[in-house]
């Protein structure tokens, strides 16, 4: 009866766990869609601009915080007081980011108001990020999806009503930051978790080959990405560049299973989870038919979408992002394959060793994103990411097993205990 509760319970969390990561999905993409109602083709750019960057400056914050917390809770030397020093890490580079940006706005008088919307708007996101890990970090799933929702629709409000009273892209930043910021702030007290600043700095020193490698796996990435963008505007078009950023933003529910994944079941999963061959396959096959249904289901509700609604929410750009979906299908499913495997490694407390086959598999992706967009435009540049994607997720695979299979036929079980209980405190990659 036990066992039958515990498994109910479960499923009720990963349930509750998946609605969050819908939220959150809707929520990017309704940011888009609410300031294309009030900002000129320009402005727009500018908010898209802004919103990307503060979403940067958050992947490369979250890799050295928030990352970091949710696998240390996987590890048996964890303690929950590593989530008020993540949280207080956090803060830090949150205030200190901000500080930055207030600094260049004087440097450059002529954007003052887009730097200065742009520190606000990171601040909140940074806040409130560091907040929503740290739950996670604790399996408060409930409370988590409650503030999530609320999160969507202040940030969503907030933009609205700063296009009803025409405040630009720079107001909009600036009403989604502390709209995100009143809610980070709401988080901690509902929680009850403080921050510790120099406690957060000594948490991040002592466990920076952990971080480390996660920041230099989002430097790879946005690297990557913002090379695919240079290309397409300049040796295609802006249009091509506007259709291949909206195809990905669209596709934006896809990311429902991959954040779910990289969230609440690498929260759950333990190294036990993956030392028998027929347990890891299963979690494997699970994961990627979840990844392949979200991917599918979102590409049939798009085909069928009808021309007025696509062209109300795109404008003319609606037309060319129709021949790219099929594209984008496939790139957004091998990404998310690409995934299954980083979780498993993270897990097995191999780091550095997934980082270098990382690089090297990127360094081939240079020679085949900004070649593929130089040849056939945003098309082009879709399917060159997604053999990109397939590569990375075979190779991080096989290093995954091989390390399993490794670390149970050379220890014997006394050995293979002591190792696990250190596998935490010391690098295995």
């Amino acid at each position: 009866m036990a066992e039958r509760w515990h498994a109910d319970l479960r499923i009720l969390k990963y349930v509750l766990g998946f609605l969050d990561q819908g939220v959150l999905s809707l929520a990017s993409i309704l940011f888009l869609v609410l300031a294309a109602q009030f900002l000129s083709p320009e402005d727009l750019g500018a908010f898209v601009l802004g919103l990307s960057t503060a979403v940067l400056i958050q992947s490369l914050v979250r890799a050295l915080s928030g990352e970091t917390l949710l696998v240390r809770s996987t590890w048996t030397d964890f303690s929950h007081s590593e989530t008020a020093r993540s949280l207080g890490l956090s803060l830090v580079m949150a205030i200190a980011t901000g500080i930055v940006l207030a600094g260049i706005s004087f440097a450059f008088p002529q954007d003052s108001q887009f730097y200065l919307s742009l520190a606000v708007a990171q601040l909140g996101l940074l806040i409130q990020d560091g907040v929503r890990f740290a739950a996670l970090s604790t399996g408060r799933t409930g409370g988590l999806l409650i503030l999530d929702s609320l999160y969507a629709v202040l940030c969503c409000s907030a933009i609205y009503v700063s296009g009803l009273l025409r405040l630009g892209s720079s107001g909009m930043l600036t009403s989604l930051g502390v709209a995100a910021l009143v809610l980070g702030v709401s988080g901690m007290f509902a929680f009850r978790i403080s921050p510790r600043f120099g406690a957060g700095i000594s948490w991040l020193v002592k466990h920076w080959q952990l971080n480390s490698s996660f920041v230099a796996e989002a430097v790879l990435g946005a690297v990557l990405g913002y090379s695919i963008t240079l290309i397409l505007n300049f040796f295609a078009s802006a249009s091509e560049l506007a259709a291949y950023r909206s195809a990905l933003s669209i596709f934006g529910m896809t990311s429902l299973a991959i954040n779910f994944l990289r969230t609440m079941v690498l929260r759950d999963l333990r190294q036990s989870h993956l030392r028998r061959s027929r347990s890891y396959w299963r979690k494997l096959i699970a994961m990627s038919v979840l990844v392949g249904c979200t991917v599918g289901s979102t590409y049939i509700v798009l085909s069928f979408l009808p021309m007025s609604v696509g062209s109300m929410m795109f404008g003319e750009t609606w037309m060319l992002m129709i021949s790219l979906f099929a594209a984008t299908a496939l790139n957004r499913f091998f990404a998310g394959l690409s995934i299954i495997p980083t979780i498993f490694l993270r897990v097995q407390g191999i780091t550095w060793r997934a980082t270098a086959v990382r690089i090297v598999v990127t360094i081939l992706g240079f020679g085949l994103g900004p070649v593929g967009a130089f040849l056939a435009g945003a098309q082009g540049a879709l399917l060159a990411e997604a053999m990109l994607y397939l590569m990375l997720a075979v190779s991080l695979t096989l290093l995954s097993r091989k390390s399993t299979r490794r670390g149970l036929h050379r220890l014997g079980d006394r050995k293979l205990r002591r190792r696990l209980a250190a596998a935490p405190a010391i690098d295995r990659g």
